[in-house]
């Protein structure tokens, strides 16, 4: 009978609890096989004249194998070595700040050493992740405000990747710009001292706030002046000194304030008797 052979070992290089590609050695002759220094959660098998070996290793580290054939004419090659790498994944980032807008999340983690880099999903899925480089820092556009969101994050070195980091943060409530829609009129005049003057505004936006000015200069509540930091303002009693251009600034919780158009308002001085 002729001696028993085997195909040259094959290497290996995976990680932890990732599975090894398969590794099928031809055989002949012998109707057996043993094997030794394989990792743990990797065994070889024999079948129809092939070596197998293949599974999913739980420890890392570097294992030199040995498979070694049974039965038939030893006389010939009849053992195969060869080396099953294992390395370790690396550690998962943790999170950071976000910076959450109405449109878009800064989505922010930590640094880990040693790894190549970072790669992330909106998914819990690491091979359809994107790669962000080495940069801890992902900018998360087009969204929209008030919501919740979740970004998945993942460390890596060569083919081998952490557990998922999972970020969550909420973009920030909707917000409408101070637009005017019906803008202030000039009121009827008065003489001083007597009679009021009301002055108002319509506006929409979020959280609105309304300063009045007096030729360019905000007004205070007081004795004549009533409704400052509302829509509508009043001049009560006006002396001939509360008369100029006014005008209001209307601001929303977003975006710039907006000046309305500026009225008159005119104080007619009371006659002298003489």
């Amino acid at each position: 009978n002729p001696n028993n052979t085997i195909a040259a070992g094959v290497n290996r290089t995976t990680c932890i609890n990732t599975p090894i590609t398969n590794i099928s050695l031809a055989t002949t002759g012998a109707t057996g096989a043993t094997f030794s220094g394989l990792p743990a959660g990797v065994t070889g098998s024999w079948s129809a004249n092939t070596v197998t070996i293949s599974g999913t290793p739980t420890v890392s580290g570097t294992f030199n194998y040995t498979v070694t054939m049974t039965g038939g004419c030893t006389g010939g090659t009849n053992t195969a070595t060869g080396t099953i790498t294992v390395n370790t994944n690396p550690t998962a980032p943790t999170a950071g700040t976000h910076t959450p807008s109405q449109n878009q999340i800064v989505w922010n983690w930590s640094a880990v050493s040693g790894v190549s880099g970072y790669k992330y999903n909106t998914t819990n899925n690491y091979a359809t992740a994107t790669d962000n480089g080495v940069s801890t820092a992902f900018t998360q556009m087009g969204l929209t405000c008030g919501n919740t969101y979740t970004l998945y994050v993942w460390s890596y070195s060569g083919s081998c990747y952490s557990a998922p980091l999972q970020l969550t943060a909420s973009t920030t409530s909707c917000c409408v710009a101070a637009t005017i829609d019906t803008q202030p009129t000039a009121p009827a005049a008065t003489c001083e001292g007597t009679g009021s003057q009301t002055i108002s505004v319509s506006a929409t936006g979020s959280g609105l706030t309304f300063v009045w000015r007096k030729n360019g200069v905000p007004v205070s509540n007081n004795s004549v002046v009533s409704g400052q930091g509302t829509a509508t303002l009043v001049l009560t009693a006006p002396l001939a000194t509360d008369g100029g251009s006014y005008d209001v600034v209307v601001s929303a919780s977003c975006g710039a304030g907006v000046t309305s158009s500026s009225v008159a308002v005119t104080i007619n001085s009371a006659p002298a008797i003489t």
